[in-house]
């Protein structure tokens, strides 16, 4: 059976969301993950304002919650 990675839902400071699909089990990494693979294909974050991280499950369930201070 195959299972959904987990996905990390981005919301920004605007209240806006991102999805990333990840196989991460925090957050906090999956976070560092989204920036890491964004860098490395040249897309610039520097300007881009997190308020919260939810990485969550195939059943959309939170798994860990990650608040950016």
């Amino acid at each position: 059976m195959y299972v959904k990675e987990n996905e990390l839902m981005i919301t920004l400071q605007d209240n806006t969301y991102m999805y990333y699909q990840t196989a991460e089990n925090t957050a906090q990494n999956a976070l560092q993950n989204f920036y890491t693979t964004c860098t490395s294909n040249g897309i610039n974050l520097d300007n881009i304002v997190i308020a919260e991280c939810r990485l969550r499950n195939s059943r959309q369930k939170d798994i860990d919650i990650f608040i950016v201070n």
